[in-house]
């Protein structure tokens, strides 16, 4: 009997995760198209016609991409998607605005905070908190250390950007390039979401990138009614800040909240600081 309940709830738990939207993963800008203006190697891309939903589904599982997806258009004139292996902080491209394109970069390449120990930060910070210049990953100099590996090849462990390979509780870090013993590693001191921007009063203005509950529940975006149905849609309310899946208050509660995308659980309050 409890092998039963054991299985049913795994499939459950798998059940729920299936029906996480893809597009979760995303930053939206709207009628926006990222022109390489400065081509290279790096900047590599794919296209084929399919619906928003399965383009972001294909660049967040890349399995069937020859390269790592960080961004993805979506011409919606033609129906016609296109995956990229780069994103607006990337050298040699631009953003142009385009009335028939939708941008959607991974929030995990273009964000400069952290949710929890950022362990899936992908930012360019290459700087530790106190100021040292972090060193190459890929280089044993001046600090010999066991990161070079194809074992975190998962890891993003690209240049000298600032990354959690092991999960530390600090957030992300690295090797500095500074030789003496005590400084071998720092922290970056890269903030959490949650404090990047406070609220005054209810937070009805508040336009910051919170996308958690204040219980740890992942927010449903504004733009989509799945899990939860609901009226409050960017283009029915474009003065409320709408934006992807962030925290905001567009009806006046005692403080920003969202829509959860747990099925259970239709909404929750946002734990953000207070000015």
């Amino acid at each position: 009997m409890w092998n039963y309940w054991l299985l049913f709830g795994l499939a459950v738990i798998s059940f729920c995760e299936g029906r996480r939207n893809a597009l979760q993963d995303y930053q939206k800008s709207d009628s926006t198209q990222l022109v390489v203006v400065s081509r290279d190697s790096s900047h590599l891309t794919k296209s084929r016609i399919l619906s928003i939903t399965k383009c972001a589904k294909t660049c967040s599982r890349g399995k069937r991409l020859p390269f790592i997806c960080r961004a993805f258009l979506y011409d919606h004139r033609n129906r016609k998607c296109q995956w990229l292996s780069f994103d607006r902080n990337s050298p040699g491209v631009q953003s142009h605005q385009s009335f028939y394109y939708d941008l959607y970069q991974k929030k995990d390449y273009v964000r400069e905070c952290i949710v929890g120990t950022g362990q899936s930060y992908r930012g360019t910070r290459s700087v530790t908190l106190s100021g040292i210049l972090c060193q190459a990953w890929a280089s044993p100099i001046p600090h010999e250390h066991k990161f070079m590996s194809k074992r975190y090849r998962k890891k993003d462990l690209r240049e000298n950007f600032c990354r959690n390979p092991d999960n530390s509780t600090v957030g992300p870090w690295c090797f500095t390039t500074d030789p003496r013993p005590h400084l071998r590693h720092q922290e970056c001191g890269i903030p959490q979401c949650s404090q990047v921007e406070c609220i005054t009063c209810n937070g009805e203005d508040y336009r910051g990138p919170m996308d958690y509950t204040e219980n740890g529940k992942e927010c449903q975006r504004w733009d989509l009614d799945e899990p939860h149905k609901h009226t409050y849609h960017p283009k029915r309310y474009p003065d409320k800040g709408l934006h992807d899946n962030y925290c905001r208050n567009p009806d006046g509660r005692h403080r920003p909240w969202c829509f959860t995308t747990d099925p259970n659980i239709p909404w929750e309050y946002c734990n953000i600081k207070v000015c």
